[in-house]
């Protein structure tokens, strides 16, 4: 996966000597099993190469410090946030903070783009009949939980003063900013809102209790209100009424990479403090804005592509290529499954598109048709 990776300002710790050959590595995984993406981050960890090629990772708890005897024993350790006991060891082992946003001195770090996260979202719900927008946010948060929302916030209101990448939207919409006060409280606010209104919550669990009072409410889901939620839950997106649509923020790739850092500063790499950025997973496009899920991985990746790449001169081919499969393959899933074309689903995006510059820019037919690579 793509990722952008920039260096602080920290100093390198001293080099650290390899393991002694033969044996295997030993790295502390510290995580909070019982949060929200703890168990993502255990589950990203164990699936890597690194993991079954023979490296020992072994779970340790957040809030309390390992016996000091026991340290030398690991090369390296990841862990989900800084601790003081993680930031007193790291100048003798290598500490990897998992979307630790503030990141300790001397510790380094691997992060969700989070304002990418909020951009994607802000690009699902501009394809919705939505003309006002509002972020829903946790009622009460710590400053490490904070962070990452605001950041989502800052990318969603950034996407949404796009129409399209490098098309400002004209005037850009006013975005209100929710706090969850409860059902009483939800139920107010989407009584007062403008209509159609299009919504993101800070994450899954928030975006179901907005589906489920704009069902109280008899609100039309996603005519009048579109939702969309931070995390792609499987379970939870699968059982909301509708189902929900949701960005997969991918924390498994994000412990898959810590793995692999950890991995080569326990092997010796000497290196100043790393920041590296994974941008989000999968935009899970669902009920709740209004597209049909597909029970096909391949036809998923397809309608993906033509929704991110439809403004351009995109081929059929080039959606082919994305989704892994032959052209006559694609052609084939999309009549089966879909009883239409992908040529005739990139002509419906396009047209999509067409309708939302008309309304919401000052571009003229001709800067349009020249933006879409296509003739009035």
């Amino acid at each position: 996966m793509p990722r952008s990776a920039s260096r602080s300002a920290t100093s390198a710790p001293a080099t650290r000597p390899a393991p002694p050959a033969g044996r295997h590595l030993r790295i502390g995984v510290v995580v909070d099993l019982h949060g929200p993406h703890g168990r993502a981050i255990a589950e990203g960890i164990a699936s890597t190469p690194e993991r079954r090629s023979g490296t020992v990772c072994e779970l340790l708890p957040l809030d309390i410090a390992p016996i000091r005897d026991e340290i030398p024993a690991f090369d390296a350790f990841i862990a989900e946030r800084g601790t003081p006991w993680l930031q007193a060891i790291a100048p003798v082992r290598p500490v990897v903070l998992i979307d630790d946003l503030f990141h300790p001195e001397g510790m380094h770090s691997i992060a969700m783009d989070h304002e990418a996260t909020g951009q994607a979202a802000a690009a699902l719900l501009q394809e919705t009949a939505a003309e006002h927008f509002a972020f829903l946010q946790p009622a009460q948060a710590t400053e490490q939980e904070a962070v990452p929302v605001r950041l989502c916030l800052k990318g969603f209101t950034a996407g949404l003063s796009e129409i399209a990448p490098g098309i400002r939207r004209d005037p850009p919409p006013p975005i209100t900013v929710w706090t969850h006060g409860g059902f009483s409280h939800l139920a107010r606010l989407l009584r007062e809102a403008p209509r159609p209104i299009g919504i993101l919550a800070a994450d899954d669990v928030l975006a179901i209790d907005l589906l489920r009072v704009c069902n109280r409410l008899g609100l039309t889901i996603p005519g009048e209100v579109a939702v969309a939620g931070i995390d792609d839950n499987q379970l939870l997106c699968h059982l909301a009424n509708p189902r929900l649509s949701s960005i997969a923020t991918g924390y498994d790739r994000v412990a898959a990479e810590a793995l692999r850092l950890a991995t080569r500063l326990a092997l010796g790499e000497s290196s100043d403090g790393i920041r590296f950025r994974i941008p989000p997973g999968t935009v899970a496009a669902r009920e709740s804005t209004g597209h049909t899920e597909v029970d096909d991985p391949v036809l998923t990746r397809a309608l993906a592509c033509i929704r991110q790449q439809a403004r351009r001169g995109l081929h059929v081919d080039e959606v082919a290529a994305a989704a892994g499969v032959s052209r006559r393959t694609l052609e084939q899933r999309f009549r089966e499954r879909l009883g239409t074309t992908a040529s005739d689903e990139i002509a419906r995006a396009r047209h999509a598109l067409a309708r939302k510059l008309l309304r919401h820019s000052d571009l003229s037919i001709e800067r349009i048709c020249e933006s879409l690579h296509t003739t009035p």
